[in-house]
């Protein structure tokens, strides 16, 4: 799976999240910080996300959260499809 299939499949979730939420789904784009800018993202629904992600992608994140790090920061979902694409490259090895 390409960066770009993985960004358009977290941009779907993240859509779809937003909806069901109630709010506004936004165009998502590789700058965006679903933490922190969209309304409603906080921490309990990216774990939602995150689910929903692993499930459509077909792939186990081994993370609560792909869209914080391990010191709590937020990522951006550039940096969300790079993380995805080293755990799926260390999964095929």
């Amino acid at each position: 799976m390409s960066e770009t299939e993985i960004q358009e499949v977290i941009a779907e979730v993240l859509a779809e999240v937003q909806e069901l939420g109630g709010h506004e789904a936004p165009t998502i784009e590789g700058g965006i910080s679903p933490i922190g800018q969209l309304e409603g993202f906080d921490s309990l629904v990216s774990i939602e996300a995150t689910a929903l992600i692993e499930e459509r992608l077909g792939l186990q994140l081994h993370t609560e959260s792909i869209f914080i790090t391990e010191e709590k920061q937020s990522l951006t979902v550039a940096e969300v499809v790079k993380r995805i694409v080293t755990i799926a490259a260390e999964a095929h090895s």
